[in-house]
């Protein structure tokens, strides 16, 4: 598999978490396992591993400007990862290697063909990892509703794990995007959808079945004015940054920041109290700072 040290893989990232190489080795072969008992057969099982680590060498291949050519053009720094990363995925070097470094576009009703610079074969790089990374997690999660998911079941217990709040810190090499706006908006949606039916939605049906005295009360905090926040119409941040890119040629950061300022502070609210929205927001240090260039 040519593995080295975790800390050595961009995707990784440098502040996960660290650990024995022989816990390491006793999770490996809990995996395993675990993707055994879903039915998966050895062969799948390697093939899983083999991507897997294919797409995490995939994010250490770097670019560097071509210097044979006069445009703003880009060619692979280290071939030697860009041959291994081919050789795990089945394709040819040459195959992949247009894959990053070339872009075809739909210009009127004809196909182009562009070059690109290290800036967009990194984004072409990260795209098929993440595209990579999709792909294997819904064949396994396929597999894995296949094997557990019965139709005779009278009864079952599910879990849902919510999606993990992203701000990327600025100490590191790439700044918030839409991406993370994105994940952090559907975290909120989730997690105030979540909190209504566990504390309130139910509670009517405990009180017809006679047993809500004996369920303790718990307070939590109601997320539904940032969800208002976000998605009022008009007025809201969603609104305003789809209303800007469409109608605003050349939009700055700057210009977006004093068009949402105004708006937000029109959005109507019923509570005023500091909530988890202010405290995010503030905890936050400027996440979305990029979101008017990306939206547009």
């Amino acid at each position: 598999m040519h593995l080295l040290d975790k800390a050595t893989y961009r995707y990784l990232g440098a502040h996960c978490r660290p650990l024995r190489r022989d816990e390491d080795t006793v999770r490996f072969e809990q995996l395993k396992i675990v993707l055994k008992n879903i039915g998966l057969s050895k062969r799948h099982v390697a093939q899983t591993c083999q991507l897997f680590v294919a797409i995490l060498h995939l994010g250490n291949i770097d670019f560097v400007h071509n210097c044979h050519r006069n445009k703003d053009t880009a060619v692979v720094r280290n071939t030697e990862l860009l041959n291994l990363v081919a050789e795990f995925l089945g394709v040819t070097l040459s195959t992949l290697e247009i894959v990053f470094l070339y872009k075809t576009k739909l210009v009127k009703k004809e196909l182009c063909t562009v070059f690109l610079n290290e800036d967009g074969t990194a984004e072409n790089r990260d795209s098929l990892a993440k595209m990579l990374y999709s792909l294997l997690f819904a064949w396994i999660n396929k597999n894995i509703n296949q094997k557990l998911c019965r139709e005779d079941y009278m009864s079952f217990i599910g879990l849902f794990d919510l999606l993990g709040s992203q701000n990327i810190p600025q100490s590191a090499v790439c700044s918030n995007l839409l991406d993370q706006f994105c994940v952090n908006f559907a975290n909120e949606c989730l997690h105030n959808w979540v909190q209504k039916c566990i504390f309130e939605y139910r509670m009517d049906g405990y009180a017809t079945e006679g047993v809500r005295q004996y369920l303790p009360t718990v307070s939590f905090f109601d997320l539904s004015e940032c969800i208002c926040m976000l998605t009022s119409k008009p007025g809201g941040v969603i609104h305003i940054m789809d209303n800007q890119a469409r109608h605003v040629p050349k939009m700055t950061e700057h210009m977006m920041a004093m068009t949402n300022i105004p708006n937000i502070g029109r959005i109507s609210t019923t509570k005023q109290e500091e909530g988890p929205c202010t405290e995010k927001a503030a905890a936050s240090d400027g996440m979305y700072k990029n979101l008017a260039c990306q939206s547009h």
